[in-house]
């Protein structure tokens, strides 16, 4: 509807992806058809963070001392579920139990967490624990589970009458087994 030369429009909604740059065209109907105008181009950009995901998962079964087998990443969004990408601060990473090794403190880049080479110590009883990731004045979020298997030992190795193409070894292997 247009009043003294001013058109209002409620409820208008964008979609699409934060960090776009939109430009809005309006055309009037009758009986003023074809006549359209153009706005500036602007950008919408992500909003406050308001929540956070693990958006890559710990990998499971893992054994205690080895890395998780994929990169863990953690993702903060807007409250209209954007990837925050202008966030600053640091991701920490906790377990419910055991002892996790690594980087565990990890900043944001483009709204994104990513810690590598991540495990749970070789002292780690074998049991299902969870990750816990915090940010910010968020509340912690908690990974799927996982599942730690003992780490794998040696015991009484040897090695003996070794040549160029061959060797004589034995060993004894303690650990659990199940899969």
């Amino acid at each position: 509807q247009i009043v003294n030369g001013t058109a209002t429009f409620g409820n208008l909604k964008l979609t699409g992806t934060s960090g776009t740059t939109f430009k809005l065209t309006f055309t009037l109907d009758s009986p003023y058809d074809g006549v359209s105008a153009q706005s500036d181009a602007f950008t919408v950009n992500p909003g406050p963070v308001t929540q956070m995901e693990f958006s890559t998962q710990p990998s499971s079964p893992v054994y205690a001392g080895d890395a998780f087998a994929s990169t863990v990443k953690v993702t903060v969004r807007d409250a209209s579920s954007n990837i925050a990408t202008n966030a600053t601060g640091n991701v920490t990473l906790s377990a419910s139990g055991g002892t996790l090794d690594g980087t565990l403190v990890v900043g944001l880049s483009s709204g994104v967490a990513t810690f590598t080479g991540v495990k749970f110590a070789a002292t780690t009883p074998a049991d299902t624990y969870t990750l816990g990731a915090n940010y910010a004045a968020l509340s912690q979020i908690t990974s799927s589970n996982v599942r730690v298997d003992s780490a794998a030992t040696f015991s009484g190795e040897s090695v003996s009458n070794v040549k160029a193409t061959e060797a004589d070894v034995s060993a004894t292997v303690a650990g659990n087994d199940s899969q």
